[in-house]
Formats: structure tokens, sequence, C-alpha cells
């Protein structure tokens, strides 16, 4: 990150977390939340940026430069896997590796002309996303009229779901990636918007800064026993859930996002390779496999997240609202971006 001697305009560098894609961007500084002026990050409300979870900055296509995987149209085209929907206008488009979010190009413009791209300041480093200025991004409401309402894609195993009765406290949510090719339900212990009993493990809704979680906006419950998530994958799309595990992490888990439209849906845990579990005592070996039977769920890709309707709206904010920030960031060993 180098910021000029009149503190005019920073270039910024970023990537993808595999690697794949690697930029820099001028931008007006970003500031702290209610101080100062510059560059805001922007949110918008619509589904598929509430899927994603994208902090947009807004740059001219001149002021951004990929330094790698620049594509036939210096915006990774050709590159990056593109998701259009709706009007066709727009490309939201993604690392079909890592499944990091890039952002959204208008793909009716000409390649050659300097329009603005809104860039997914998620894959900026050196910054602390959690302190920075959000405000309502100045095309929501136009975006969520343009689009249309979004009917969420149904998941067709609620019975699965239903098959005890609900024991105290128990809440039944459903949601899915965008497209629809994924579906799921997740039979919490308890509602999200709380936390859990003081007894079970990972009993409150986590949100994380590590490299990998504050690319894909990672808010997560961890629920256990993974048969409370049952999901469902279109036989029109059997390929649709694509796993990214870190060449940096210890191999244990990965994430989990549609390939169609690349939305976060879930981590995948493995636990350590089975050679080396085998020769641990029975009850180590137990243990572990209590531990990784769970589907950790990340909760943009539920329906709720929508706010479809106002209760739905409240719920979702008391979610973020009472999520623990855990500072990944600071634990186990740095990132380091991939060559």
């Amino acid at each position: 990150m180098t910021t000029t001697a009149a503190a005019e305009s920073t270039t910024y560098e970023g990537n993808c977390h595999c690697g794949a894609i690697k930029f820099s961007v001028v931008l007006p500084p970003l500031y702290p939340t209610g101080l100062g002026t510059g560059t805001p990050l922007y949110e918008c409300a619509c589904s598929i940026c509430t899927k994603k979870g994208y902090l947009f900055v807004t740059p001219r296509k001149s002021a951004l430069t990929l330094t790698k995987g620049a594509g036939t149209d210096g915006l990774g085209g050709g590159v990056l896997k593109e998701y259009v929907f709706g009007t066709g206008k727009w490309g939201h488009r993604f690392c079909g590796t890592c499944g990091t979010p890039f952002g959204i190009v208008n793909i009716s413009t000409d390649a050659e002309s300097d329009a603005v791209v809104a860039l997914n300041a998620r894959m900026l480093r050196g910054v602390d996303l959690w302190g920075l200025e959000v405000q309502e991004a100045p095309w929501s409401q136009a975006a969520q009229t343009a689009m249309g309402p979004y009917v969420p894609p149904v998941f067709p195993g609620p019975k699965e779901l239903q098959a005890t009765p609900l024991e105290e406290g128990e809440k039944i949510y459903t949601g899915s990636c965008h497209c629809g090719a994924v579906t799921f339900g997740l039979r919490s212990p308890w509602a999200l918007e709380d936390k859990g009993p003081a007894d079970l493990e990972n009993n409150q809704v986590e949100e994380c800064d590590c490299s990998t979680c504050i690319r894909f906006a990672g808010i997560y419950t961890y629920p256990r026993p993974l048969s409370r998530v049952p999901m469902h994958v279109s036989l029109s799309s059997p390929d649709a859930l694509a796993t990214y595990f870190s060449a940096q992490g210890n191999g244990f888990g990965g994430t989990q996002f549609c390939r169609l439209c690349g939305c976060q849906l879930f981590q995948q845990l493995v636990g350590p390779p089975a050679e080396r579990v085998a020769t641990l005592p029975a009850h180590v070996q137990a243990k572990i496999a209590e531990k990784i039977d769970m589907r950790p769920v990340h909760l943009r890709a539920l329906d709720v997240a929508l706010g479809l309707t106002e209760q739905d709206k409240a719920e979702w904010g008391r979610v973020r609202g009472n999520a623990n920030r855990a500072r990944g960031s600071e634990r186990g060993k740095a990132y380091v971006v991939p060559e």
C-alpha cells in the first residue's frame, strides 16, 4: 500500500486467495468509520450482493491494473468465472479455484472504455476492513428495483429436518446459493441471533478476518452433527459444489462454494490424514471423528439473510450484531500471497 505525499491518492494491492488474480488500484484513501473524507466502502442489499458479502470500491478501469490474470479485457475476462443473471448487463466475476468474489463488471460496454468497476475491497491487503466506513451503495435501491423480487430456490428435503420433533430452542432455516444449484436446510440447536447453551461447543455465530474468511465475507455457525445440515445439489449440475483447500492451511478443512454463481456455502472438515489418525489411540480417534462430524454453514447463504420480510430483516440484523468477531488474522502463520 503506497500513499502519495499529499495523501490525495493511495495505491492498494490485492488478490484472490489462491493468487490467480493480482492487482493494484489507485483510490482516494479509505478512511475509518466517521472520520475524514476519501473512499468509503459500499454495501449493496440486493440478493446477489448480500450472498456474496461484497464491500465495494468503485474505481475507473484506468485506475485498476491487473498484474496477473488480466485476461481479455484487463478485468479477468476469460480467467475468472462469470455469473450473469437478470438483465444480462452485469457480470459477477469470481475465482473458479478459490471462490474469491472479484466484483461486478459491466459486460455490455466496450472492452476499451474507462468504465467504473465495482471492485470487491475484501481482496485488498494490509487493510483492516472492520475499522472502515461502510455506507449503503448509492445504486442499491435501483439495483433491487431493476432485478425485481428475488425468489429463493426451494430446498426439496424439509422432511429430513423434521424427522423428529424440534427440541426446546431448536430452529429450522433454509438456504441456497444464488442460482439454486445447491440448496440446503439447517436444524440449528438454537436461534442464531442468540447464544447457544453455555456447555455447547461453538455456541455462537462467528465472523472471522483470516485471509480466507475476510475474502469470502465469512460469518459461520458450526452445528454438530453433520446431519443437521442436509443439502441438495441439482441433478442438472451435479458438480456444482466446489471445494477449496488452501495450500497454506493444514489441510484439515476447506471452503465450499457454488462453481456456477460463486456463492459461499459451507466449510468441509476432513481432519488429519487417515493414515496418521490410524496410529492414534481409539479414544483420540473417536474425538477426532466427533470434531469433524459437522458442516459449518456460511450464514449469508441463508434465506433469512436476504431480509425479504421485515421480520427476516430484523432477525438478520440481530444475527450480525451479536456475532462474535474473531481476529483470525492474528492466529497461526501469516498469510503469504501465492506466486
